[in-house]
């Protein structure tokens, strides 16, 4: 099935813990989607101008001292925990999910 606004209707919302740090992270998510499969961890993040965007359950590479690696631009690396096979279906999957965000808990997207 496609990720799509078609079936955004049909994607849950779980639980949304709000976060309020101050950074680009504005909740966790534990969605369910259409075939119910249910990730736990995602987040919904803004971006400086506003967008919202999600993020795949991941955790900090560290090296084996125990020490965050760091990349080419100076920030951590992240392994995600789940992928997609291309921008497009990821893309739709992040659409669907703000979109489900939108409709249950409005004050929190923009």
């Amino acid at each position: 099935m496609p990720w799509d606004l078609s079936v955004a209707h049909i994607m849950k919302i779980l639980r949304l813990t709000p976060v309020s740090t101050g950074g680009s992270i504005l909740a966790y998510l534990e969605l369910e989607t259409p075939n119910g499969f249910v990730l736990r961890k995602a987040k919904l993040n803004a971006r400086p101008r506003g967008d919202l965007w999600i993020a795949m359950p991941s955790q900090r590479r560290l090296d084996r001292n125990g020490n965050p690696i760091i990349g080419d631009k100076g920030k951590p690396l992240y392994t995600e925990f789940v992928g997609f096979r291309d921008r497009e279906t990821r893309d739709r999957f992040t659409a669907a999910v703000i979109e489900a965000v939108r409709r249950q808990h409005p004050h929190l997207a923009r």
